[in-house]
């Protein structure tokens, strides 16, 4: 289980999302539980904790945004309503009461409401929840965002460990270094570095990927998907995959393959594949035009083992007809 939250300033916005989210034109969200809201629907709840914030001067970002999503492994042990909703509570219990300092009575007075959003647009086995959270409490108290995201991380990882889910820390590294394994096989595969090839190469063997533009719509760099439908941005998986360092490890892979081939003579190397589909790396392949990956490899060495025994000049003629019939001398 992984957790993300910050504070934002479009809490309306954000609850419409939350609540009637659609996916390739089915409905994936679903109200999974809720405190100290009443209203029917997202706008009628935003409207009710924007009558309690008003109890005191505004703040820039009144709202918090969380969202708790499941690895696959977990969405096999959380597979009813009941059990949705009491690890959302769980949740923010103790995110509230351990991470955040707040008094039981404090988070009884607070206002939040969950939506399970069933799968992701790039999975369709990640459940997750987005939890909308209300930072004026009933009493008109300011709950903090200071290292809201850090917390709920922790929060997270405290719940994986006590109850047999995925620690996030785990889940996290494994999914970098599976991303990157496969942004190395599809540079190992490139006779020529290309960044948009490069791209077509990761989307083809089943890792999404997408531009980071700025303002002026310049690119800043890009994300790329895990396969468990995570996504991050290169620079946070290795600092060789930003754009900027991309060509150098290009031709470091390729540099290290040769080097290796030649250590080992005889033998081929490439870069291993991740953990795809045979039909991912085909249409990988068919991006490059190749039918298929990228080796090198030397010849062995020479048998330069002597022959023991006489030389032809030595030999009388009986030898020399034993010898051409194959026998040693």
């Amino acid at each position: 289980m992984i957790a993300t939250a910050k504070s934002i300033s479009y809490g309306m916005a954000k609850a419409e999302y939350d609540e009637n989210k659609v996916i390739n034109g089915v409905k994936v969200a679903s109200e999974t539980a809720r405190q100290n809201v009443y209203g029917d629907n997202c706008r009628e709840i935003v409207e009710e904790m924007t009558d309690v914030q008003r109890i005191r001067s505004p703040v820039r970002n009144p709202f918090l945004d969380i969202v708790v999503t499941l690895s696959e492994e977990d969405c096999e042990k959380i597979t009813a309503p009941n059990q949705s909703e009491w690890l959302v509570k769980l949740f923010m219990h103790d995110l509230m009461t351990e991470q955040m300092g707040l008094s039981e009575d404090d988070y009884a007075g607070m206002q939040w409401i969950a939506y399970q959003h069933e799968h992701t647009d790039n999975s369709d086995s990640l459940r997750h929840w987005h939890i909308l959270v209300n930072r004026t409490l009933l009493d008109g108290k300011l709950v903090s965002d200071s290292w809201i995201g850090k917390k709920a991380a922790a929060t997270a990882n405290k719940i994986s460990r006590e109850y047999g889910l995925t620690d996030a820390a785990v889940r996290s590294r494994e999914n970098r270094e599976d991303v990157f394994q496969a942004a190395c096989f599809v540079l190992g595969n490139m006779r020529l570095y290309d960044f948009n090839r490069y791209l077509e190469g990761l989307n083809a063997l089943g890792y999404r990927t997408r531009l980071a533009l700025n303002s002026k719509g310049e690119v800043q760099g890009y994300y790329i998907t895990a396969q468990s439908g995570r996504e991050y941005k290169a620079s946070a998986v290795d600092r060789r995959l930003t754009i900027g360092r991309l060509a150098v490890l290009h031709a470091g892979l390729h540099k290290g393959m040769k080097a290796a081939a030649a250590r080992s003579p005889g033998r081929a190397f490439s870069m291993p594949a991740p953990n795809v589909p045979t039909v991912n790396v085909e249409n990988m392949l068919r991006v490059f035009n190749a039918d298929a990956v990228i080796s090198y490899s030397t010849p062995p060495p020479p048998n330069d083992r002597r022959r023991r025994g006489k030389r032809w000049e030595d030999m009388s003629d009986d030898e020399k007809r034993l010898a051409t019939s194959g026998m040693s001398m």
